[in-house]
């Protein structure tokens, strides 16, 4: 279950080229209203998609593990503790 919906918004005016397509996405459902299994399903989701499109446009992830370390993870599964 995804808690995005989306559609493609094209925008015009000479302001941002006629062959480029943006994506808008709102919430399904309110955060504030989730479950508890809602919200964590929500929390995978978005890290997972975060995750998806930065390995797409070559960008490593980078996050704080528990143990307070920085850690870049790239799309080939290599992670590096970058402080």
């Amino acid at each position: 279950m995804s808690s995005f919906k989306s559609e493609n918004v094209t925008q015009g005016a000479g302001i941002v080229p006629d062959e480029v397509n943006h994506q808008r996405g709102t919430m399904v459902k309110d955060p504030r209203n989730m479950t508890e299994a809602e919200r964590l399903e929500w929390q995978r989701d978005c890290f997972d998609e975060a995750r998806a499109y930065l390995f797409s446009i070559d960008q490593p992830l980078v996050y704080r593990q528990a143990d307070g370390r920085m850690i870049a993870e790239y799309k080939d599964g290599n992670k590096v503790v970058v402080s």
